[in-house]
């Protein structure tokens, strides 16, 4: 019987990490837990950890042929990137909450 237990390819554990430090970070900022931490705050970590980085782990995910991987973290990354590049933006609340719909929409589908 073998009891080694795989975490899965390289790829797929950072772009869980990167999609946890987002996540985290997000999560902090938006519940006020740290003392002067905001969700403004969490917007760079979106921008780079969640946007770009988990785009391009989603890219090498699929130069390993892991498709589901793939498409998965790059989705995360490009709506992670779209968020964080509309947050100083004047849209409307009906326009943010399509895109959290949206965004829930493609994490139910992983």
């Amino acid at each position: 019987m073998d009891n080694d237990v795989s975490a899965g390819s390289t790829t797929s554990i950072v772009g869980r990490l990167a999609l946890g430090i987002t996540l985290l970070a997000f999560g902090l900022g938006y519940t006020n837990v740290i003392d002067g931490v905001s969700t403004a705050d969490a917007v760079s970590v979106a921008h780079y950890v969640g946007g770009v980085a988990l785009f391009l782990v989603g890219l090498l995910a699929f130069r390993d042929g892991d498709t589901v991987s793939g498409t998965a973290f790059t989705a995360f990354g490009a709506l992670w990137f779209t968020w964080a590049v509309s947050a100083g933006s004047s849209a409307s609340d009906n326009a943010a909450g399509l895109f959290l719909v949206l965004f829930a929409l493609v994490a139910l589908s992983r």
